[in-house]
């Protein structure tokens, strides 16, 4: 996360410098992700390595391994891929380095199964973002 992070201190600092309230400023942060109960890494990792082999042949660029995958599925990683406590961790994680105001996760990469797409679904309302408010001291969204 932490180029990621430099990206929206730049992004704030350019925007203060040409006149802008970087506090009034939107940080969205998008990426892919699978939240199961139990062992989403090993079902995530053969539908993420499909996809960047394609994008890595198509742009050049090096071929992704199992070691890549790893490390960006680790705590301080890309992928936002875990049971919901291992994702609200590192969503958490993430907000405290980029401040961020959204956090996207696109669920069906490279055509996961609908049935974990749903699960992951459900997990996320039900499970990650209570966690994540909780975390860092939100209150429940007024309906």
């Amino acid at each position: 996360m932490g180029n990621f992070a430099q990206h929206a201190q730049l992004y704030r600092e350019t925007a203060a410098r040409e006149g802008h309230n970087p506090a009034t400023l939107k940080v969205g942060l998008s990426g892919v992700g699978l939240v199961l109960r139990k062992d989403a890494q090993a079902v995530f990792k053969p539908y993420w390595l499909d996809t960047m082999k394609r994008i890595s042949s198509e742009r050049g660029f090096p071929m992704p391994s199992e070691v890549t995958y790893n490390m960006q599925a680790a705590r301080s990683g890309a992928i936002f891929v875990g049971n919901p406590e291992e994702v609200a961790e590192k969503i958490v994680l993430a907000q405290s380095q980029m401040q961020h105001d959204r956090h996207i996760l696109q669920l069906d990469w490279s055509s996961v199964p609908q049935t974990q797409v749903l699960e992951s679904i459900e997990l996320l309302g039900t499970e990650v973002l209570p966690l994540v408010r909780r975390e860092l001291g939100l209150d429940a969204p007024k309906r």
